[in-house]
């Protein structure tokens, strides 16, 4: 029996012991580690990778790559980085100092620590383990997981600590953090034993943000035998992050050392694959349930932080959304939402993100346009919405101008005030609609004018002249039964027009009365004797109003001072005249001459030689003046030779048969019915 009970838990122990984390110093080159195994992703812009260690200095190796099978211990693979040889490094925990220390610090740790003034004891850090590379993130945040080991846990927690720091470096501002910082802590505070530990396993100093502290091998812990690494104590899994500016060049300087001495060893271990350059990132989910969905009727804007010249696609529940190609998106649909961004400077990477977005259905309100009263005031608003059968629960409020209506919370409201209104509508996911109307009374005007006269042969345009109101949104209807904002009339009468803006409705009336134009005559053709004063008269025919003007014309100059109805003439011409009758304007004109025989005097003899001067007995001016003419011609010997009723100037010499006379003197007989007959001698010349 004694055996059987030795032999299990040797079997238990071994059992145990296997399960460890193994490490190997050149299954990986230094840059490998970097690039395969600490970042391992196509999209690492990496260079300039630069690592210190014992080995620089004839002593152990502080860097190499561990896996491991223990489910106790969190990280499956990635890099060591140690202050004595890593061979030392698998558990279970048998030693506090590895070999082959003895090696150079780091100034920069060193004065990072001493800056901080949180180590007043320390005088120099040794046997520095150093990884060092440059690298250009995607996009504004980088983070990696670790967990930190010592073996100055337990005995030496209280006051003494190795030291370790990721001092990430902006190559473009010179700015320099550490990333290896305690969470939530205050002020900056570096990662070590005396910031993290448990006072449990050493009860001379309080704990120090224990919850962040995760196991002891040891007598006030976990089995010596049972530990994954040679390392008395480990921090939990914890992740190094920070923003950074995408497409800047940063370095990054992993670095550990021991305090004051080569002894009591610490390590970090970095999880593989863990360094997190840069991916999209859309955020959590926006979903009703979480409170985060906003109202339907706002826009959300989705963003990434990409390399200038990243290649773009954005994707609405799975399919491309086209011409979308910027670092931004505006989202108005429920739906989801993905983003692929292509590096340009690494081809063979694509990042990419998914995010769903919900959106809470806001109300529709619309109160329609401004409501127009005519005479009394009363109106109901209706605040509805429009999509009220896929909303519940819908809380309204009605104010008048600006002020809250008591007890208004219905979704109509009757009005018998003017004013403006406005109505908040709101819905249990409180997504509020508002909308405001203003109740006007009606205060528009229609005039056409004053009564007008048109001249007859025109027409006239009736534009009525509206105030108050936009007349493009007013109804017309005119007497004429026309509907056009404007009508021509051609005939005397009145007219009126019916204006509607909204049921309200005005009207005006005007008298059009078409006059005639000026009836004038001067006569026709006038012949005159040369001494004759003639009167024209251009008095319209039936004027009686006595609001006429005259313009008197003599061959197409205007004689100046003529203005009255008549014109006395003594010269030859073409006179006109224009009658003005209250701006209805006639005209004629005539054409005066001379007789021929233009002195108006009977004639003592006549010369029918064909030359056109005294060729005929001219009596014209008697005939226009007496009235028709008989007259008789006599020889010498007292016998008629010529006689003829209505006579003018027809005897030029000639019997009444047409025979030519002899030269001689000839008596005549003249008669007509307005004077006594006038008798005398005329001599015929050829």
């Amino acid at each position: 029996m004694k055996k059987l009970l030795l032999i299990i838990p040797l079997l238990i122990v071994t059992g145990i012991q296997a399960q460890v984390v193994t490490v190997s110093p050149d299954q990986y080159t230094h840059e490998q580690l970097v690039t395969e195994v600490l970042i391992n992703t196509p999209c690492a812009l990496v260079s300039n990778i630069e690592t210190i260690t014992g080995t620089n200095f004839g002593a152990g190796n502080g860097i190499g790559y561990f896996e491991n099978t223990n489910p106790d211990f969190p990280m499956e693979n990635g890099v060591i980085l140690a202050t004595g040889d890593i061979s030392d490094a698998p558990g279970p925990n048998t030693s506090n100092t590895w070999p082959g220390s003895g090696w150079d610090g780091d100034q920069q740790l060193f004065d990072y620590i001493q800056s901080l003034g949180i180590d007043p004891g320390l005088s120099s850090y040794n046997d520095a383990t150093i990884m060092e590379f440059d690298f250009t993130p995607l996009t504004d945040s980088i983070s990696f997981n670790f967990v930190f080991g010592s073996n100055e846990y337990g005995t030496f927690q209280c006051s003494y600590s190795d030291a370790f720091a990721f001092f990430l470096e902006d190559q473009i501002t010179g700015e320099i953090v550490n990333m290896a910082l305690v969470p939530n802590t205050p002020t900056e505070t570096p990662i070590s034993v005396t910031t993290i530990r448990d006072n449990t396993h050493n009860t001379t100093c309080s704990s120090e943000n224990p919850e962040y502290f995760d196991v002891y091998y040891g007598t006030t812990g976990q089995p010596s035998s049972t530990a994954p690494v040679n390392l008395n104590g480990l921090t939990v899994l914890m992740q190094a992050w920070q923003y950074v500016t995408p497409s800047n060049p940063y370095k990054m300087k992993l670095v550990i050392a021991d305090r004051n001495d080569s002894s009591w060893d610490s390590a970090v271990f970095i999880e593989g694959g863990s360094f997190f350059i840069g991916n999209a990132d859309l955020g959590d989910d926006i979903t009703i349930a979480d409170g985060t969905a906003i109202c339907d009727d706002e826009e959300l804007i989705l963003t990434v932080d990409t390399t200038d010249g990243s290649v773009i696609t954005w994707f609405f529940n799975g399919d491309v959304i086209p011409g979308e190609t910027g670092s931004s998106l505006v989202v108005t649909e429920s739906g989801t939402y993905g983003v692929e961004i292509q590096n340009p400077d690494a081809p063979d990477c694509v990042i990419t993100d998914e995010i769903i977005v919900e959106f809470k259905t806001a109300p529709i309100v619309d109160l329609g346009s401004d409501v127009l009263v005519c005479d009394e005031v009363f109106a109901t608003l209706d605040a509805t919405p429009e999509n009220a059968s896929a909303i519940d629960e819908l809380f309204y409020q009605w104010y008048f101008n600006g002020d809250i209506i008591a007890g208004a919370t219905e979704a109509t409201l009757d009005v018998t005030e003017i004013g403006d209104y406005t109505v908040e509508v709101t819905t249990n996911l409180d997504c509020t609609a508002t909308d405001t109307v203003s109740v006007i009374i009606s205060d528009f005007t229609v005039d056409l004018g004053e009564d007008v006269s048109v001249c007859d042969g025109e027409s006239y345009e009736l534009i009525p002249q509206v105030d108050g109101i936009d007349p493009t949104e007013a109804t017309y209807l005119w007497s004429t039964g026309e509907t056009t904002f404007s009508i021509v009339v051609s005939e005397t009468g009145s007219y009126s027009v019916e204006v509607t803006y909204f049921g309200c409705t005005e009207t005006d009336e005007v008298t059009v009365t078409f006059t005639g134009l000026p009836e004038v005559e001067l006569g026709n053709t006038l012949l005159k004797c040369a001494e004759e004063v003639l009167t024209l008269d251009a008095t319209p025919a039936g004027e009686t109003s006595g609001n006429v003007n005259y313009t008197w014309f003599l061959d197409g100059g205007i004689l100046t001072g003529q203005t009255e109805a008549t014109l006395n003439v003594t010269e030859e011409g073409i006179y006109a005249v224009e009658v003005n009758d209250g701006g209805c304007i006639g005209t004629d004109d005539v054409e005066v001459s001379f007789y021929e025989n233009e002195n108006c005097v009977i004639s003592q003899g006549i010369s029918p030689n064909g030359d056109g001067l005294n060729d005929c007995f001219d009596l014209q001016f008697l005939s226009d003046k007496e009235g028709p003419l008989d007259v008789v011609i006599l020889n010498r010997h007292g016998r008629v030779v010529f006689e003829l009723t209505n006579y003018t100037n027809q005897w030029c010499g000639q019997t009444d048969d047409g025979d030519e006379l002899p030269i001689g003197n000839y008596f005549y007989v003249i008669k007509s019915s307005a004077a006594e007959a006038s008798t005398g001698y005329i001599y015929l010349n050829k």
